[in-house]
């Protein structure tokens, strides 16, 4: 009896996970009695059918009572005897057997559930990680392509460092000439030393010092359109500065330095009052290229104006540094022609190409210099706006005393334009402000025209254009539609009173 109650333990036990998992409740019929003399350490041979096994004494399994039966014990139950004892925890809670198979030899044996469960934690450990990893991967993936990259052009001894975004690729903000602040303020365009260094072209420069734009009063009887263009004027938030000599460069991403594409070289408008090359990105227009299959590396340039661009007056005329705003043009043009193919475009490609005050601008460059280019360009573009009648620049006399008097500069004196250049440039838009605005009453008759310099102009613009010195390119004219209706609303307000009544 007692080796097969013992032989039916050791089988109950060598079988615990699966009991634990399939017979939970299930009861051992064991009396207590037999329990102890099973489990008390004996000094006689082991039973029959287990060779070699010494059995260690073991407390008497707990009697499962009406009040302390619980949903979470486990037993098992055996064949033996009627009355049944519950072993609570004794098949689930860790269990380890020590066991002398042969002299001076001892293992551990632990049952299968302890190892099974220890497994399918570390499966389960394992399996959350690995789907974590892909998880971040593919965060890191869809980051990567969704978010700008930084693209390197090399300039002179120069990295320029610009971004990738969008299947374009942009440089911003690029000095192409001296900042012309201190002694180069109302100075021709300096030439900027070889770039050294590393250079951040991941946004926009500053856009030149300028008046503020004071939209009209408009009538209500005006179509809504009207309303819209005028409720749409402002300037673009980059901040002014006079350190605002910069171009920006567009191109498709991944252009090779050697694609030799074509230049649209864009000067924006504005009266040659206000304007930035931020206002007019040209995403857009690369962007149509490169769908058309014709793709373009798109170039837009600041310059200066008002009148830190276009100060008239004896003073100037006699230093020769009128039309500065134009200066800078012609000297961003020249820049083109020196690094545009580092960054893929073809020098002998360049279209220059602007709207209303920048139109004119395009113009402008065909007759300066006797209609000599000097291959700056190829081809010019030109929107609603052309060669004009141009008066003398000493005809802005009256503008200029009033700037210089207002920043503190004594008039008449050899020193006034040194005046000029240390006053605050605020104090200088400041009076700027103050004169006639391109949406004022006198609407385009605002002294920052260009005018007759002697240096670039000799003559007259549309006399120049007669006597045929003018560059001999292609050219496209065209109009905005409605733009001078625009310019006249600012003076719709006029009353007509009879001459009788007055």
């Amino acid at each position: 009896m007692e080796t097969g109650h013992y032989a039916t333990l050791v089988q109950l036990r060598a079988r615990q996970p699966l009991l634990a998992h399939s017979l939970h409740d299930a009861r051992i019929n064991l009396p207590p009695a037999r329990w102890r003399s099973l489990t008390t350490r004996r000094s006689r041979s082991p039973p029959d059918g287990v060779p070699g096994l010494r059995e260690r004494p073991s407390e008497e399994p707990p009697r499962l009572d009406a009040h302390n039966a619980g949903a979470d014990d486990t037993s098992v139950h055996a064949t033996g005897t009627s009355k049944p004892v519950v072993m609570r925890q004794i098949i689930t809670e860790p269990y380890i057997k020590r066991c002398e198979c042969k002299p001076g030899r001892t293992q551990r044996v632990h049952y299968l559930e302890h190892t099974a469960l220890t497994l399918v934690r570390q499966a389960a450990l394992l399996m959350a990680i690995f789907w974590t990893l892909v998880f971040a991967y593919a965060v890191v993936i869809l980051c990567t392509n969704a978010l700008p990259t930084e693209s390197i052009v090399t300039l002179d001894r120069a990295s320029i460092i610009g971004m990738t975004d969008g299947g374009m690729t942009q440089f911003l903000g690029i000095p192409f000439a001296q900042p012309p602040v201190g002694k180069f303020r109302l100075q021709l365009p300096q030439p900027l030393e070889p770039y050294t260094g590393v250079i951040n072209a991941t946004t926009y420069g500053y856009q030149c010092m300028q008046p503020e734009i004071v939209p009209p009063t408009i009538p209500a009887y005006l179509p809504p359109a009207v309303h819209e263009f005028f409720g749409s004027i402002s300037s673009p938030a980059v901040p002014q500065n006079e350190d605002c000599l910069t171009v920006n460069v567009i191109l498709p991403a991944g252009t090779n330095p050697n694609a030799k594409l074509p230049v649209a070289a864009w000067i924006y408008g504005g009266g040659y009052a206000t304007g930035s090359n931020a206002a007019m990105p040209g995403e857009a227009v690369v962007s149509r290229s490169m769908a058309l299959g014709q793709p373009v590396v798109y170039v837009s340039m600041n310059y200066r104006v008002g009148a830190f661009g276009f100060l008239g007056g004896r003073e100037v005329m006699e230093a020769g540094i009128g039309n500065l705003g134009l200066q800078d043009q012609r000297a961003a043009l020249r820049w083109i022609q020196e690094y545009i193919s580092n960054f893929g475009g073809d020098p002998t490609k360049v279209t220059i190409w602007g709207e209303s005050a920048g139109s004119q601008s395009v113009a402008f460059h065909m007759v300066t210099n006797g209609g000599d280019n000097e291959g700056l360009f190829r081809a010019a573009w030109m929107e609603s706006g052309t060669v004009q009648p141009a008066a003398d620049i000493t005809s802005l006399q009256p503008t200029f005393d009033a700037i210089a008097s207002a920043v503190g500069c004594t008039l008449g004196s050899a020193r006034v334009l040194d005046c000029l250049r240390a006053a605050p440039a605020d104090a200088i838009k400041t009076a700027m402000d103050e004169q006639s605005a391109v949406f004022g009453y006198t609407g385009l008759s605002v002294p920052w025209s260009p005018r007759v310099d002697g240096v670039f102009f000799k003559h007259d613009s549309a006399r120049l254009l007669l006597y045929g010195q003018v560059a001999d390119v292609p050219v496209v004219v065209g109009d905005c539609e409605d733009e001078g209706t625009l310019f006249s609303i600012p003076s719709l307000n006029i009353t007509y009173v009879p001459a009788a009544h007055i």
